[in-house]
């Protein structure tokens, strides 16, 4: 530390970074909550909470059963990843990654703070150092990204065929997108050794090293075809349990539409929560959702209750499950000092 910058100065400038983050954070929240109500302004509330209280229970077992699938591949595809790095057991990563969504609802920068504890927790299982942990996530996070826009260009004719030429947004966004996340992906299989090398000319700082040996895993791995295939089959698994399990919530209220829609309605919707950085995407997910099957013929009062339904289901298979697994890893004297990290995770 440079002697002109006293500890106590370092002090108030953490603090106030962190409530300048948790203050961007409720802004966040409270604009995405306000944009879910003006979506659902014309919707009448007492005909959502008669579809919700009536929909059908074997097609809500249904959509938890495929949620809790989307948690069970989440796991299994990080557990493969890293295996590619370091021996590790795949059955693992199921408490490993129940815990990070639950603590990383509390977290500003939720899918930072998510990966750190993710990597932090998996360090304490199999050693190796948090920093290389993150590289399986990093690239983890770019494959599910590319795997969205491979489900969203899949499904641009049949949107096409429904909307007419309107539609053309759709594959044109999604092929620019892909373009620019498969670029991503080739130039940290390229150029990651030389960054590498880089920081390891630089003076040591805090995130200095653990860039350094995160940058040399996700390089690694992204030049890795079987860890790359994994990934990306993981990613589209993911993809289609979501849109399926949101296909079945709109089975339980009644609304008759082709799978399809539902997926492309979680495509949208999940590209934007992820963008706006709302803990969880709450709020902006559902919002967009409902535009989506809305936008296709679902009455707004079926395409309000299936959303919640299913995004409810979410939170629910979140708090449940990452409460059990919390309780787990705290009771292997796991969780101490992961909180920490992961609060100080870049945002």
């Amino acid at each position: 530390m440079p002697p002109s910058m006293p500890s106590g100065t370092l002090v108030r400038r953490h603090v106030g970074r962190s409530r300048l983050r948790r203050a961007a954070v409720v802004a966040i929240v409270l604009c995405a909550l306000a944009l879910l109500a003006w979506q659902l302004r014309s919707a009448d509330p007492a005909a959502i909470r008669r579809l919700i209280v009536s929909a059908s229970p074997a097609w809500l077992a249904a959509a938890l059963a495929l949620t809790l699938a989307r948690f069970g591949v989440s796991a299994w595809r990080l557990g493969s990843l890293t295996r590619r790095l370091i021996p590790c057991r795949r059955r693992a990563f199921v408490p490993i990654t129940m815990t990070a969504q639950l603590v990383g609802l509390a977290i500003p920068g939720v899918r930072a703070g998510a990966a750190v504890v993710r990597a932090a927790l998996a360090n304490r299982r199999f050693g190796g150092g948090v920093a290389l942990h993150l590289a399986p996530n990093l690239l983890d996070q770019l494959l599910v990204a590319v795997s969205w826009m491979l489900v969203a260009l899949a499904l641009a004719p049949a949107v096409a065929a429904g909307r007419g030429s309107g539609s053309i947004r759709l594959p044109v966004l999604a092929t620019v997108a892909l373009v620019l996340l498969v670029t991503a992906v080739a130039a940290l299989a390229r150029w990651a050794p030389r960054i590498e090398a880089w920081l390891g000319t630089r003076p040591p700082r805090r995130w200095t090293g653990a860039g350094r040996d995160a940058l040399g895993g996700a390089g690694q791995l992204a030049a890795d075809r079987v860890a790359l295939a994994i990934g990306l089959a993981g990613g589209l698994a993911f993809a289609v349990s979501t849109g399926l399990a949101q296909h079945a919530a709109l089975l339980a209220v009644g609304a008759e539409v082709p799978w399809w829609i539902a997926l492309l309605a979680v495509a949208v919707g999940g590209t934007a929560g992820t963008l706006t950085g709302a803990p969880g995407g709450v709020g902006v997910t559902e919002a967009a959702q409902i535009a989506v099957l809305a936008a296709h013929g679902v009455s707004d009062e079926q395409a309000a209750a299936a959303v919640l339904l299913a995004r409810g289901l979410h939170y629910a298979v979140i708090l449940v499950g990452g409460s059990v697994a919390a309780a787990w890893e705290w009771g292997r004297g796991e969780l101490e000092g992961v909180l920490d990290e992961a609060r100080e995770a870049p945002s």
